[in-house]
């Protein structure tokens, strides 16, 4: 349950203290230990239930960032999203920024001082618009027949760019969007990730 204790917590607070549980658990999960997974229900993050197309319309239909942050994953998926970073993500390149910029924008890379990868941005990589429509690895927990797709781009869209790129990728889907709030996001420091949900119309 959120708003406990005697000092109300901000978003992000609230965030990291959710996220600390679930940490807890997975290790327990690690040790063999059975988790009362129950007990973590509405943990922000964590979705024990798939989400539903209606539920998704009602969340962004409020659009706040508390809305927007009770998406999340199964317990499953979301142990293998936070198990990549470190385990793989942070082995070969230097940040998660890096990763992004060589994974998602095919940017070039070199190896760094310690050997891991560091990307190279081309001088004109700012200059031009530059969007990547791909499937998000690590999908959140929804209702079969719906699907989860990211659009990553060089800087912010309007609203107009985006129903262009969600026209060419995804035409007779129906489809919602929203952007990731800065709470919630992976990579702080890389304002490039607007997230999308689709399901055939």
């Amino acid at each position: 349950m959120h708003g406990e204790g005697t000092a109300k917590l901000n978003l992000a607070e609230q965030v990291a203290k959710d996220h600390q549980r679930i940490r807890e658990a997975f290790k327990q999960l690690d040790s063999g230990l059975q988790v009362d997974w129950e007990s973590l229900r509405g943990l922000y993050g964590l979705r024990l239930t798939p989400i539903t197309w209606e539920e998704l319309r009602q969340i962004l239909a409020d659009g706040s960032d508390e809305a927007l942050a009770t998406l999340g994953r199964s317990p499953q998926e979301l142990k293998a999203y936070w198990e990549y970073t470190p385990q793989v993500i942070n082995k070969q390149f230097v940040s998660v920024t890096d990763y992004l910029y060589c994974k998602v924008f095919s940017v070039p890379s070199q190896p760094g001082p310690d050997g891991r990868r560091v990307a190279v941005l081309p001088p004109d990589f700012n200059n031009l618009l530059r969007v990547v429509w791909r499937p998000n690895d690590f999908p959140y927990s929804f209702e079969p027949g719906m699907e989860h797709h990211n659009v990553w781009a060089n800087r912010s869209l309007s609203k107009e760019e985006l129903q262009q790129v969600i026209a060419e990728n995804r035409r007779g889907y129906e489809t919602q969007h929203y952007i990731n709030p800065a709470a919630t996001m992976s990579v702080p420091t890389v304002s490039l990730g607007l997230w999308l949900t689709m399901q055939f119309a």
